[in-house]
């Protein structure tokens, strides 16, 4: 009986306590809320715009300089810079010159024009419709600062204000001069509609580039250089200037002002009238709140304990109409997605696995993978440990170099270093009757070239050559000649009859469209994409004697 009237008199100064503290915390929390409402809003307009445009100069700033590092690595670029020569030597044409120029242009977005000078200051290229007198005349004049030992430069050149464009020059091997044009306009409308105003000047406040032309004077200077605060027609702006990034230009941003001291007293009117009646309401409630909040806080405490013993699959029960409720019924669901996302977790973990291996069938055919692991057991059970050590060790190192995605292109020297894994493992199934030779030339080594580019070619010699013959050599050479690379595989093996080899090489130099392409065929369509019609794979072949497989690669074009 004095257990139950504890318990009986308990419930109501458990009440009146949660009464009492939530009214005295709200009294508390208000006043000093309204306090510091007034402080933290006066300080809101300065600090968050400050910061605010802080972080819009530094997003500009890095763009502009990705687009700056963009052209002047053009310039930098010796493939580059050799096909400008090139053009001014005669060995390429004028069409030529301007894919590859338009290939840049296209991928950086905001390149408008290059100009190529020949060594007497002449215009020998453009891909404007005809580069102005005065264009002509200005970059005249930046040429007695172009040595061979300039790397880029870089200077404004404008005819008007507002009309500005970045210039990057530099001497092109004492056969003539290129200059690239980073229009100014073009950048504008790369950059679209901005929630603030901009301008890219020099350290002497020349302008590049303005979001508003009207920032600009007569003379194309940014009239708020220096400054924090600028006032232009009346409107205020909050300045930001960045480091001198890359070429010595200097990025600001301008945001506008708005009318923060009526915004301080809309606000704080707001904010008193707003917690006057939040207080007197919450007097009101608290009593009624502390009383329902005592029954269901107990019977929820209850039912948590229940599942924090382990029981995860136990489902709250609260019927209390109230907020507990919702509680309740939150706490269920979140029970469920957990159980949910353990299973599909366990599931993924499934498929991953299951993708892994599907990766790592689909880089070699199945058949040289069964048998490889076939010659290693059987070369265990013959006692030959090194042997299969050896073929563990090159075919691990060749499945791990097939199923890294984090490179596309490789080297023609690494790549056929890993291809002598695969011939080494073909050379140890095939216990003497199979023999190679590797001959690459020097200076080619460096060629990049598509992963794994050669080995179905070498793949195929090795399929099809031992069909009606017990031994078998394949010769792999690469050299230059001509301009092209060229990657020849020639194996002793079946060969192909005449009109087989004929149907082979239609098949080359027309596919059929809708059909599922062989290994070569593959092989010539991504010849043709990579490096143009001119690069070609040929077939020769006579039957039972040889086949010999040629890629011919345009050195460059890639």
């Amino acid at each position: 009986m004095s257990g139950m009237k504890r318990a009986a008199d308990a419930a109501p100064r458990f009440q009146e306590r949660l009464k009492t503290q939530i009214t005295r915390s709200t009294a508390v929390l208000l006043t000093a809320f309204l306090l510091l409402f007034g402080g933290l809003l006066a300080i809101y307009s300065e600090g968050y715009t400050y910061y605010e445009n802080r972080e819009y100069n530094r997003q500009l700033t890095e763009a502009f300089r990705d687009t700056y590092l963009s052209c002047a690595d053009y310039l930098r670029s010796g493939d580059n810079m050799a096909v400008m020569e090139s053009f001014l030597t005669g060995e390429i044409t004028e069409l030529n010159m301007s894919y590859q120029f338009h290939r840049f242009s296209y991928s950086s977005h905001r390149v408008s024009d290059l100009l190529l000078l020949n060594g007497d200051g002449a215009a020998a290229f453009s891909t404007m419709a005809e580069p102005s007198s005065h264009l002509l005349y200005f970059c005249q004049a930046v040429i007695p600062r172009l040595t061979e030992r300039t790397d880029v430069y870089t200077t404004i050149y404008y005819m008007t204000a507002g009309d500005s464009r970045l210039l990057f020059a530099r001497q092109l091997d004492g056969l003539g001069y290129a200059f690239l044009l980073l229009d100014g306009s073009e950048w504008n409308r790369s950059m679209g509609r901005l929630p603030y105003d901009y301008v890219v000047t020099d350290t002497g406040g020349t302008v590049m580039v303005a979001s508003n032309a009207e920032m600009v004077d007569d003379l194309n200077r940014f009239t708020g250089a220096g400054k924090t605060r600028f006032t232009r027609d009346g409107q205020q702006y909050m300045v930001s200037a960045g480091q001198p990034a890359v070429g010595g230009l200097v990025v600001y941003t301008l945001l506008q002002r708005g009318h923060w001291g009526t915004y301080y007293i809309i606000g704080c009117l707001c904010a008193v009238l707003m917690f006057g009646v939040l207080f007197f309401t919450l007097l009101r409630v608290s009593r009624e709140i502390a009383s329902r909040n005592s029954r269901s806080v107990e019977t929820l405490h209850d039912e948590l304990s229940i599942i924090q013993q382990g029981n995860v699959d136990h489902k709250i029960r609260l019927d209390t109409g109230d907020e507990f409720q919702e509680i309740a019924a939150h706490i269920n669901s979140m029970l469920d997605t957990i159980n949910e996302l353990n299973r599909r977790n366990m599931e993924l973990a499934k498929l991953n696995n299951s993708a892994e291996i599907a990766q790592l069938e689909s880089r070699f055919h199945p058949h040289f993978l069964y048998n490889t692991l076939e010659n290693i057991r059987y070369a265990i059970l013959l006692g030959e440990p090194e042997r299969a050590d050896e073929m563990i060790r090159r075919l691990t190192a060749l499945l791990r170099y097939s199923t890294d995605t984090s490179r596309s292109m490789v080297t023609l020297g690494s790549d056929t270093e890993k291809l002598r894994d695969y011939l080494e493992i073909i050379r140890f199934r095939q216990n003497g009757q199979f023999s190679y030779r590797i001959e690459i030339a020097g200076g080619v080594e460096d060629v990049l070239i598509p992963k794994l580019w050669i080995q179905p070619v070498v793949e195929n010699s090795v399929k099809y050559g031992f069909l009606r013959k017990q031994a078998l050599h394949v010769d792999l050479t690469a050299r230059m000649e001509d301009g092209f690379l060229l990657i020849v595989v020639t194996d002793n093996g079946t060969g192909f009859e005449p009109q087989r080899l004929e149907e082979v090489r239609r098949s080359l130099t027309a596919p059929q469209k809708d059909v599922r392409q062989s290994g070569l065929q593959s092989i010539a369509r991504r010849l043709a994409l990579l490096y143009g019609e001119e690069s070609t794979i040929t077939v020769e072949s006579e039957y039972m004697v040889y086949t010999r497989v040629t890629l011919r690669m345009k050195r460059g074009e890639h």
